[in-house]
C-alpha cells in the first residue's frame, strides 16, 4: 500500500493501540490529580507543544 493512500491495516492497528495506551495514561493522571488540576496541566502542556511547533 502506498503512503499516499494512508496507513496500512497494521498501521491502523498500531495507531489504535497507541491511542488506547495514551488514554489509559491520561485517565490515570486525571484520577490522581483531579479533573480541574488535570485540565490546567493538559492546557499548559498543549500550549508548550503548540509553541514548539510554531518555531
Amino acid at each position: 500500500m502506498s503512503s499516499e493512500t494512508g496507513p496500512s491495516e497494521t498501521g491502523l492497528d498500531e495507531i489504535a493501540g497507541a491511542r488506547a495506551i495514551l488514554a489509559d495514561i491520561e485517565d490515570r493522571h486525571r484520577r490522581e490529580l483531579g479533573d480541574d488540576t488535570y485540565r490546567v496541566f493538559k492546557s499548559a502542556l498543549t500550549a508548550i507543544a503548540d509553541g514548539r511547533r510554531e518555531r
